[in-house]
């Protein structure tokens, strides 16, 4: 009888954590000295992005195959998501997204970037729609390497170069 207890503990324990859904995006940010621009890729889970545009467009936004999505999306990221180079807030260029299974790779650029002394993100994306929500930055500018997770109640990370 123990090992049946055992048994269904072990299924109904599997089902919870498979049923708990995580909330994390992911930030590359790399400064092009050919280009002299500053490139962004946001790794971001599909339904969750839908979710939240749609909720900040106040229109239903569906992301597979619909390129009329893209303004909505732009609007939600320029809204949620920003970058400071040298204290002054930097104009974000969205270039459009690709699908991938049940992500989203959203693709963002700055241009006309020379001298960087210093340089701030802030990433309150989904922080709106899931209090746990994470969102990891990757960034590597002229050589230097840094992290950072933000969350809802830390959405800036500076770094001075």
């Amino acid at each position: 009888m123990k090992k049946w207890g055992l048994i269904l503990l072990l299924l109904v324990s599997a089902q919870v954590v498979s049923a708990h859904k995580f909330y994390v995006s992911l930030t590359q940010i790399n400064y092009n000295s050919k280009t002299k621009s500053i490139e962004v890729t946001l790794k971001l889970f599909t339904d969750d992005l839908e979710l939240s545009t749609t909720n900040f467009s106040k229109k239903t936004v569906k992301i597979i195959n619909a390129e009329d999505s893209d303004v909505e999306i732009a609007n939600y990221i320029k809204d949620k998501f920003s970058i400071s180079i040298n204290n002054k807030v930097q104009v974000l260029n969205y270039l459009g997204k690709e699908m991938e299974n049940d992500v989203s790779w959203c693709y963002l650029e700055i241009k006309n970037v020379t001298d960087i002394q210093s340089i701030k993100i802030n990433n309150r994306i989904f922080t709106e729609q899931f209090p746990d929500q994470k969102n990891l930055i990757h960034l590597n500018v002229n050589g230097v390497e840094e992290s950072a997770v933000l969350t809802k109640n830390t959405t800036t990370f500076l770094i001075e170069l």
